[in-house]
């Protein structure tokens, strides 16, 4: 990754200019420390996952109200399918390409159901935003980076799908 890009991440802008990046260019795109620290505060925030998994959703409907719409059903439901997705990757950060396949299903999913390019970038200010809100001064710089990082690969590899 450029550092422009570790700088924009840093720097709490918006995602979008890291989703037109190639997630290849990082070797390795995420390093043992990065996956520790992902893994680390993760499972903190697995402590209270609902209300975790509720202020991402919050976040993201404050930013993209139309997506809204394509949630039907049992709100707490949805919530918990994101954190099991979460954990899913979570715990696979270490091996990508065990997770790319999914991730391209999921994109395809994602695309019936009308999601858009645009709407991944608010995903991962929403997802950046609830962060920073459970973590607190534990999501620092080293923080950031990382998850952004993270949220490239898998907001990028469910993109292609679409493509």
């Amino acid at each position: 990754m450029s550092p422009n890009a570790v700088g924009r991440i840093q720097g709490q802008r918006s995602v979008h200019g890291l989703l037109q990046t190639n997630p290849d260019d990082t070797s390795p795109w995420l390093s043992p420390a990065e996956i520790a620290l992902v893994r680390t505060q993760f499972a903190y925030l697995q402590h209270d996952a609902d209300a975790f998994a509720a202020d991402v959703c919050n976040a993201l409907f404050s930013r993209t109200p139309h997506l809204r719409t394509i949630f039907h059903g049992d709100m707490p439901q949805h919530r918990a399918k994101f954190m099991q997705m979460l954990a899913i990757l979570v715990a696979k950060l270490h091996q990508s390409e065990a997770i790319t396949e999914q991730l391209a299903w999921l994109g395809l999913e994602h695309r019936c159901y009308g999601v858009l390019a645009l709407d991944y970038d608010r995903m991962g200010e929403a997802l950046m935003h609830a962060l920073s809100g459970h973590l607190g001064t534990a999501f620092h710089a080293s923080s950031r980076t990382a998850w952004s990082k993270a949220y490239v690969f898998i907001a990028s590899s469910m993109q292609s799908a679409q493509a």
